[in-house]
């Protein structure tokens, strides 16, 4: 019976660590669930662009330029500048000119019946899509600049790059005016190839037949 004190009390010290491990770990769920509530998250909206984007500004423009915006269904005729956001779209009529500019970014001249669409203007990667016309790209900063056209991606590393493109015979002219670019494509076997072109150098691609001609720019 002298032994009965003791296993009294080792029962008890039992209980009451089970209860001190119990309580613990509820205060630290619970404290995680707070955390995970109070976290700020990133919400995705069709109206708006994300924050961090660039937004471009028309420097100039002369003749027929339609616009379309985030939320549009088809473009829309302009008679003064608009901001030009990640979602936009940009186009020419048989008339149309017009000058825009990224602010250290990029600066870009369209002549007439081009369009562009811009996919994403992020600080550290800025990326376009070309449709049609005559655009020429003028690189301002060390912020990637990505031409997406038919087949062919055409990552400016710097100077001054025009491109052309035909959709209705899928030819697509890149002039290195000044710089380099790096063009990457896969032929119609699915493999993959990159060329690294230095101004002044011209390149013609067949979107069709996926190959490449290099010319001398005089």
């Amino acid at each position: 019976m002298k032994f009965l004190p003791f296993f009294l009390i080792g029962i008890l010290f039992g209980l009451g660590a089970i209860l001190l491990i119990y309580f613990t770990n509820d205060q630290s769920q619970l404290l995680q669930e707070t955390v995970l509530i109070n976290q700020p998250t990133n919400q995705f909206s069709i109206s708006y662009p994300p924050s961090l984007s660039l937004t471009g500004k028309v420097a100039s423009m002369s003749g027929e330029i339609m616009w379309e915006g985030r939320t549009a269904t088809q473009a829309a005729l302009i008679t003064g500048p608009v901001d030009l956001e990640q979602g936009t779209m940009l186009q020419t009529g048989d008339n149309g000119q017009v000058s825009a500019e990224f602010a250290n970014a990029v600066s870009i001249s369209m002549l007439a019946n081009s369009q562009v669409s811009f996919t994403q203007t992020l600080p550290n990667d800025f990326v376009v899509q070309q449709t049609s016309g005559q655009i020429t790209y003028t690189k301002l900063a060390q912020i990637p600049v990505s031409v997406r056209v038919l087949h062919l991606l055409i990552d400016q590393a710097q100077g001054q790059v025009t491109v052309i493109v035909d959709p209705d015979h899928g030819l697509i002219t890149v002039d290195v005016l000044t710089g380099q670019v790096l063009v990457a494509f896969n032929d119609t076997n699915l493999v993959s190839h990159t060329l690294q072109i230095t101004a002044p150098k011209r390149l013609i691609f067949n979107d069709q037949n996926r190959s490449t001609r290099l010319l001398g720019l005089r």
